[in-house]
């Protein structure tokens, strides 16, 4: 039987091998999912969501401050495509970003293709909720309702 993917804590530390750290954990290979690659989360703890409109629309804030479940469901929503324009601008431009990168691939469809089987690796503590934890489900097939927090 295979080692099933986890979630991996990056680390700034001198010498810090995150493949080394990966392999030692359980044999897998790990991708980097943090800020700023493309698997990175557009959405930040503490900022508004809905205020950036570049159409002239309505400036006020959805939410005033977003908070980690937030940011990681506004992830979830834009990576299974359910990201609605008054959510959050800078999730739609991080998903043209993301398209122009991965070959017109959806976030879905690209998680499926290059993440499954690998563990994934951000710089959120291991305990709290974090957008790699969606990234693993959807890549590997595993449930994504409901995001545990171990």
């Amino acid at each position: 039987m295979s080692e099933r993917p986890v979630r991996l804590k990056l680390s700034r530390k001198a010498g810090f091998s995150l493949q080394a750290h990966s392999l030692a954990t359980n044999g897998l290979p790990a991708v980097n999912v943090a800020r700023p690659s493309v698997w990175g989360n557009p959405f930040v703890i503490g900022a508004p969501s809905g205020c950036d409109f570049e159409d002239g629309g309505d400036p006020t804030p959805m939410v005033d401050a977003l908070s980690r479940d937030q940011v990681v469901q506004f992830y979830r929503n834009a990576v299974e495509g359910y990201l609605k324009p008054e959510m959050h601008p800078a999730g739609h431009r991080w998903l043209a970003r993301f398209r122009e990168r991965c070959r017109g691939m959806s976030p879905a469809e690209a998680a499926r293709s290059y993440l499954k089987g690998r563990n994934l690796a951000c710089r959120c503590d291991l305990h709290e909720a974090c957008h790699a934890d969606v990234l693993l489900r959807l890549a590997n097939g595993w449930s994504c309702d409901p995001i545990p927090v171990p």
